[in-house]
């Protein structure tokens, strides 16, 4: 049995001794190459090269680089400092080469080294979403490459996504965890434990990928359906699908926690309107009104004995179904708005809403204005996360005296009561 290389995380040595085994690239030296980016230090541990942005260096034997092109840089690399190309469709393992495959990526793909070997390579795949400890993946080394060759992009089939979740993915359903999804996953497909009857749905995660890469990295794990109806930090929830995705397939694919979206034949609003807001204050919920009027929006209320006024740019779009917000600037005058302007400013903000439709108390809408972004098409939401813009003062201030109580009164679809969302 010829001699291993090495974990590069160890500080490589006897590399040499992996001559005549298949690798990414060799100097003419015979020494391993490898892109490295990130200081060099000197046998010591101090720093002695900075090189700007990436540099093509030879592996040695102590475990120390150099300047593949000959030039002065050299020293011991940082710790996930390497990185190669995938140079054709690359399987991902977990664990180890022999463990369970959790995704594919494909020719081009930009890999970060945690480890180097003759054989086998550990690939830095971070992890996703909250609290997600980094995913331990290995790829053959022969399916690696110094050059990034391009392949031309695969014809994907029509996906249908999940935006606003952060669910675990298992190796199998009710199996071991392996990652979490971050914010948006594409669902696959589904199955039904034949032992509880709980369901499962098979996703797809983009890992996404480093500067320089132009391949894609694709986990793929089975989540528990009912993680889906939890509100996450990433948003609003909300199903997307391409526009030659049939209706019937989306809905055998829907989560729990999902509605599916009514259509919508006209405008929010005309012209000019009015609504109410419920926005969150000292007293813990408080409700403005606001008219829409020229393309803005402006609302005013007192607090104490000063004026506040506040305005905002508003659009819609109607193939999208969205209104978007911006600024808002503002004003506080004296003596109730008779005197003078003792503040003043604006915001730079823009915000999004997904209309959702009219209800009896109001326009429902979900923050969030980039779900429905064509050729996408947006199919649900949830309606817990819907955001009311009030008809009526009286029927926002019945909600305002609920939110001041321990439990939020409900309002259509089985939502709960929300404060506006904004700058």
């Amino acid at each position: 049995m010829p001699p291993r290389c090495v974990s590069l995380a160890l500080a490589l040595v006897a590399l040499s001794a992996c001559a005549g085994h298949a690798i990414p690239g060799r100097s003419r030296a015979g020494y391993p190459l490898l892109w490295h980016e990130g200081t060099l230090r000197d046998a010591r541990g101090l720093p002695a090269w900075t090189p700007p942005g990436r540099l093509l260096v030879e592996l040695l034997p102590d475990g120390s680089v150099r300047d593949a092109s000959g030039g002065p840089i050299a020293g011991f690399p940082s710790p996930e400092g390497f990185s190669l190309y995938a140079k054709r469709l690359v399987e991902v393992h977990l664990g180890s080469i022999e463990g369970p495959s959790i995704g594919t990526a494909s020719a081009g793909y930009r890999f970060k080294i945690a480890s180097y070997e003759r054989d086998v390579t550990e690939i830095a795949v971070p992890g996703f979403g909250e609290d997600a400890a980094p995913v331990r993946a290995f790829v053959w080394t022969h399916a690696l490459a110094v050059d990034a060759k391009e392949a031309p992009p695969s014809p994907r089939p029509g996906s249908v996504g999940v935006t606003g979740v952060d669910v675990a993915l298992h190796l199998t359903p009710g199996g071991p965890v392996f990652t979490k999804s971050g914010c948006e996953v594409l669902l696959l497909d589904e199955a039904r434990s034949a032992e509880t009857g709980r369901r499962w749905i098979k996703v797809a995660l983009d890992a996404g990928h480093y500067p320089g890469s132009s391949g894609e990295l694709t986990l793929v794990g089975w989540a528990d359906a009912v993680d889906f109806e939890a509100s996450s930090s990433c948003g609003a929830g909300a199903i997307i699908a391409d526009p030659e995705v049939p209706l019937e397939r989306v809905r055998r694919l829907f989560p729990p926690g999902f509605a599916e979206l009514p259509s919508l034949d006209a405008p929010p609003f005309g012209d000019k309107a009015r609504f109410h807001w419920l926005m969150a204050s000292s007293d813990g919920a408080a409700c403005m009104e606001m008219s829409l009027g020229d393309k803005k929006v402006s609302g005013s209320w007192l607090n104490g004995d000063t004026l506040r006024t506040t305005e905002y740019g508003y659009g819609y779009n109607s193939t999208s179904r969205a209104i978007v917000l911006t600024g808002p600037n503002f004003m506080v005058l004296a003596d109730r708005g008779q005197g003078p302007v003792l503040d003043g400013g604006g915001f730079s903000c823009a915000h999004g809403y997904t209309v959702i439709g009219a209800r009896p108390e109001g326009l429902a809408v979900i923050h969030g204005a980039h779900f429905a972004l064509p050729p996408r098409k947006l199919w649900a939401y949830r309606p817990a996360e819907v955001e009311v813009w009030y008809r009526s003062g009286d029927m926002c201030q019945r909600d305002a005296a609920s939110k001041q109580g321990a439990s939020p009164l409900s309002v259509s679809e089985g939502g709960r009561v929300r404060f506006h969302q904004g700058c």
